[in-house]
């Protein structure tokens, strides 16, 4: 990853982009999980208009995306994407720190996010960056292993 890589606010013409994204990151889970990752069936439209949804942009590449904004006294981090041909290149991380930065300009101690039982690579992935799985619960008929991560 370059040192130009910028996130900002995306807008309604990254939607394209985020969708795409989406599709791709989510598609390998859907054999394995029996059905499609909530992410694939999501309009985040709205979430785009409101401002919580922020792009990795570099060199005119939109190589990932993070949806976070303040819910019950933490940053919650609802989803974070990186299409599968720029995975394994730090983009994920970036916007992991990118969050934590939010959380500190939202003067929160506290960010938390969920991820499915069957994405075993975020079961492995999350703790590496400081976060630890404080519950496991059936939601939206899918199973989610909760994490948090304490500033």
């Amino acid at each position: 990853m370059a040192a130009e890589a910028v996130i900002r606010k995306a807008v309604a013409a990254d939607l394209a982009a985020i969708n795409t994204i989406t599709q791709a990151a989510y598609e390998i889970y859907v054999a394995r999980m029996g059905k499609r990752p909530e992410p694939m069936d999501l309009d985040i439209s709205g979430q785009v208009a409101a401002g919580d949804v922020y792009v990795l942009e570099e060199g005119g590449d939109i190589p990932g995306y993070i949806v976070t904004y303040p819910q019950d006294g933490a940053q919650l981090i609802e989803n974070v994407a990186v299409a599968p041909e720029f995975q394994g290149q730090g983009y994920g991380d970036r916007l992991m720190q990118f969050a934590e930065g939010e959380a500190v300009r939202n003067s929160l101690d506290r960010l938390f996010l969920y991820t499915n039982v069957q994405m075993t690579e975020n079961l492995e992935y999350y703790p590496r960056l400081g976060y630890k799985e404080y519950k496991r619960a059936l939601l939206k008929g899918f199973e989610r292993v909760f994490f948090e991560k304490r500033l």
